[in-house]
C-alpha cells in the first residue's frame, strides 16, 4: 500500500530543551521524531507547499539526530524545514 501523503501547514520548534519539535496540519498533529518514523515505515509523505509547488519532507542527519528537511528542487535550496517561513 502507497504511503497517505499529509500536507504540513504548521511547524512548531521546541523551545525548551526536552521540547519535541512538531509539524502539524488540518486537524493533526505529530513530533517530529514520529513523522520520521512514519516516513521510515511508509506509512506517511508530508509536504509543504512552497512557491506554489508541493515540496516533499526527507529525513537527514545532522551528526547522529535525524531532523526534517525540504527536498527542493527547481532552482530552490534544500533546506531544514524549520526555515522555511509560512509553511
Amino acid at each position: 500500500m502507497p504511503a497517505i501523503r499529509m500536507r504540513v501547514t504548521r511547524i512548531k520548534k521546541a523551545t525548551y530543551p526536552h521540547e519535541h519539535t512538531e509539524v502539524g496540519g488540518l486537524g493533526w498533529s505529530q513530533t517530529e521524531d514520529s513523522a520520521i518514523d512514519y516516513i521510515e515505515r511508509g506509512i506517511y509523505q508530508y509536504y509543504v507547499t512552497l512557491e506554489g509547488l508541493a515540496v516533499e519532507l526527507q529525513i537527514a542527519m545532522n551528526g547522529t539526530r535525524k531532523y526534517l528537511t525540504t527536498r527542493l528542487g527547481h532552482g530552490l535550496p534544500e533546506g531544514r524545514l524549520l526555515s522555511i517561513p509560512g509553511a
